[in-house]
């Protein structure tokens, strides 16, 4: 019998050549190769974008917020997720008006108004969605589930399923709403400026007139909008309108007459929590959204590379 030869009919082990499979034994050594260099491509990923952030914030927070909005929806576009992609464009629309009319100059007198008052919207909306998410999601732990499904007469309902995505969209839409938010901040703050006579502006200059909002030239009516006055000088404004100003627009000083006053001390920012427990919260939304897909596409992807001569 030929060397090597293994007769069908014989199956006695002593008989059977085993021959040893050196090249499937190399490929096994390179993936094992491979795994640590993935592992040591995330560690450096990590490390990197930590001294990015210290070094330069600036670049490494307008890169992220790139990244928040436009990742999700190249994942929705591939995955065919419909609904996101709905409510990513309504979002979208309207935060991309509100960058455009910050950004023209000179500013209407009522932006601030608006702009305040868009992301003030949004904020508490996703808010409410977040908190719906979270108590579903309790409701899931304690056993709601089996209690609704008993009811409506379906044993495959659960309440998780609609808790990750209520908290999705929820935590998603605050934290691109908030990072938009600041960026409207950054520009209105570059061109806006004061209202006062012998100032340079870039606001409309207006008349003194304790009938009308200084801001947006409408009409004060306390029984219908909150009105506010600025202490010091008492020049009245609608609510919205001072809080435009003062929050989107980051001012402290009166924008009629350009006293310096605490306008910012009287009015608490939503979207500028300082917690160190929120703020973390919202690093690791970022970081699950943004980098975290990308190390994980760019391990994905040298791991192919490598890979593919042995293929």
């Amino acid at each position: 019998m030929a060397e090597g030869y293994v007769d069908p009919n014989n199956h006695d082990d002593a008989n059977v050549v085993k021959v040893p499979h050196d090249g499937h034994s190399g490929h096994e050594k390179l993936h094992d190769t491979l795994v640590l260099i993935s592992l040591a491509f995330m560690i450096i990923s990590q490390i990197a974008l930590y001294f990015w952030k210290q070094k330069s914030p600036r670049s490494f927070r307008r890169v992220t917020f790139i990244g928040l909005w436009a990742i999700p929806l190249l994942i929705s576009m591939y995955l065919f997720f419909w609904r996101f992609l709905i409510f990513w464009a309504l979002y979208s629309t309207g935060a991309v008006l509100m960058i455009n009319q910050a950004r023209k100059k000179p500013i209407a007198k009522d932006v601030p108004r608006r702009v305040y008052m868009f992301f003030f919207i949004i904020y508490r909306l996703t808010y409410a969605i977040s908190v719906v998410g979270y108590v579903f999601l309790v409701g899931e732990f304690m056993g709601f589930s089996q209690v609704i499904g008993a009811v409506i007469g379906d044993q495959t309902f659960h309440l998780g399923s609609y808790a990750i995505t209520l908290l999705f969209y929820g935590l998603y839409f605050g934290v691109l709403n908030r990072d938009c938010a600041e960026i409207v901040t950054e520009r209105m703050a570059s061109t806006m400026g004061f209202a006062g006579k012998g100032k340079d502006s870039n606001m409309p200059m207006t008349r003194f007139d304790p009938r009308t909002c200084l801001l947006c030239q409408h009409e004060l009516k306390p029984d219908v909008e909150k009105t506010f006055a600025v202490p010091g000088c008492d020049h009245t404004f609608h609510e919205f309108c001072i809080r435009g100003w003062s929050i989107v627009g980051k001012k402290d000083t009166c924008p009629y007459c350009g006293e310096k006053v605490a306008l910012k001390a009287s009015f608490k920012n939503p979207w500028e929590s300082q917690t160190v427990l929120w703020g973390q919260l919202l690093d690791a939304v970022r970081y699950l959204v943004v980098w975290n897909p990308v190390i994980l596409f760019g391990t994905d992807l040298l791991f192919r590379i490598a890979d593919k001569p042995h293929a």
